[in-house]
């Protein structure tokens, strides 16, 4: 009787002790990461234009914009109290987009890409198979294997092989409400898509080392006639993790966990753990 009383109490405080450290969320899982954009690293004043996103990984590999008209907004005290890169796809005439450009990274080994949104439009058209509708992390070099974002209002990964492949997720998301996404995709050709932390589409393909890459943030591979020239994204980034490799399911997790507790977001590994927890810590304590 003692074992599972001690189990259960365990869990209570493991989850509230999870839930608590909001405030002190700090990212460990730093190897192999190659662009890291944060929000709260940004020194600017409410709605100001942000044309320079400094990298936060030792790459620094900053993310810019040097057109006025092309340049996302800064917003403060928007998600858990953190500030969010706000951008603006503009439907009459994709060239006008908000974007950020990046050096073009290549990533031979595998990649994990990983995001913090929040938006409200639901875009199922695309200027580009290899884009998603509303693309978060893209290639625009011509030459382009993968891109990461979201159609229909669910999570997609596209990657190519004798043609574009699509994986999609299951959850709505466009819907106002922040998550992060997460796409992983090794060397060994596995690909997954998650969605707080959950597994929502997976498969197989091969990886092509020489030709994997991005160069883009919040917008893909530009080609047709607007409104989907470039298919860029709508709506708010708050962060953004890239890794020259996929993940393990540990690393993985513990960076779903340290977004979970920076930005509060709704996801049931951590919140419905805690409450479940006290659920049964509080009904132990009736028994007694």
């Amino acid at each position: 009787m003692k074992e599972p009383r001690f189990r259960t109490a365990s869990l209570a405080v493991v989850s509230l002790c999870i839930l608590c450290s909001s405030a002190h969320a700090q990212l460990t899982v730093t190897n192999n990461l190659i662009l890291w954009l944060k929000a709260d690293a940004l020194s600017l004043s409410d709605g100001a234009a942000v044309s320079l996103w400094d990298d936060s990984s030792v790459s620094n590999n900053d993310a810019t914009q040097g057109t006025a008209a092309n340049q996302p907004s800064f917003e403060a005290n928007e998600i858990n109290g953190l500030p969010v890169v706000r951008f603006t796809r503009t439907f009459t005439d994709g060239s006008l987009d908000d974007f950020l450009a990046t050096t073009y990274t290549s990533l031979p080994s595998g990649l994990t890409y990983v995001a913090v949104t929040r938006g409200t439009i639901l875009a199922v058209g695309k200027g580009y198979t290899g884009n998603a509708a509303l693309n978060i992390i893209g290639d625009s070099t011509g030459n382009v294997w993968n891109g990461f974002g979201q159609t229909a209002g669910k999570a997609e990964f596209n990657a190519y092989d004798a043609g574009w492949h699509s994986f999609q997720g299951t959850t709505t998301l466009n819907d106002g409400v922040a998550r992060d996404m997460i796409a992983t995709f090794s060397s060994a050709g596995n690909i997954g898509v998650y969605v707080n932390g959950l597994l929502e589409a997976s498969g197989s393909q091969p990886y092509y080392s020489s030709f994997m890459g991005f160069n883009r943030i919040a917008r893909g591979f530009v080609t047709g006639a607007p409104p989907f020239q470039g298919d860029g994204w709508d709506g708010d980034i708050a962060e953004i993790l890239i890794y020259n490799t996929a993940l393990s399911s540990t690393d993985r997790q513990s960076v779903h966990e340290y977004l979970v507790a920076k930005y509060a977001l709704p996801e049931p590994s951590v919140v419905a753990l805690g409450l479940l927890g006290l659920f049964g810590l509080l009904k132990l304590r009736r028994k007694v």
